[in-house]
């Protein structure tokens, strides 16, 4: 099952490679969507069934590819709010499929991941997929906004670990500043199933 979803993944990625367009053309949008950005986020997780919160860095790299393709890597590091000895790690890729209408891209992200979870009694890792459909909305060349929803998973049938459990569903509403034509800003609010809530601020280098 696992080779066959990543099969599928990377045909869907090679099938828009090649009948995209063979350049990305240079947008003045206010967007993070077909540009090459590369960022450092902090995250503050608000748990629902805990009183502890959970923070996360994140390392991630954008490029794109042709008119309608990004491609991405991003490495996290999550940890719970106290002295545990809980802490997650995940390293991952992503595609992004969009189409152009005006000021709005309209896309899908899909992404896999490798998960290492080091428990206070126990370690585990495992490999996870997830998918998003979104939108994002230029208001001018400085300034965007992105929604999405999607859902995140694991392939084992037991659910275990953090990331995955049974709180599959997330959605999130975005918005970006381009300081500079290299710098970017940004702010996230993030919902995932069972109550739980996120806010994410990021700083982003162009290039």
């Amino acid at each position: 099952m696992t080779k066959k979803i990543i099969s599928i993944f990377a045909a869907l990625v090679a099938s828009v490679t090649v009948f995209a367009q063979e350049a990305a053309p240079v947008e003045q949008t206010g967007g993070l969507i077909g540009k090459n950005v590369a960022s450092v986020a902090f995250t503050n997780g608000l748990l629902n069934q805990s009183d502890l919160d959970t923070y996360a860095t994140t390392f991630q790299v954008n490029e794109s590819i042709t008119n309608n393709l990004d491609l991405g890597f991003n490495y996290s590091y999550t940890w719970f709010e106290g002295n545990n000895n809980v802490d997650f790690n995940n390293v991952g890729s992503y595609a992004v499929v969009y189409t152009t209408y005006n000021q709005f891209k309209p896309f899908v992200k899909l992404g896999l991941n490798y998960n290492w979870e080091d428990y206070a009694i126990a370690q585990q890792n495992y490999l996870s997929w997830n998918a998003f459909a979104g939108v994002e909305y230029s208001l001018n060349s400085k300034l965007g906004f992105t929604f999405s929803a999607g859902y995140v998973d694991d392939f084992g049938s037991d659910h275990g670990g953090w990331e995955t459990i049974d709180l599959n569903w997330r959605g999130s509403l975005g918005a970006n500043y381009w300081v500079t034509e290299k710098i970017v800003t940004g702010l996230e609010v993030g919902y995932r199933e069972g109550g739980n809530y996120s806010v994410t601020a990021l700083v982003g280098y162009k290039f």
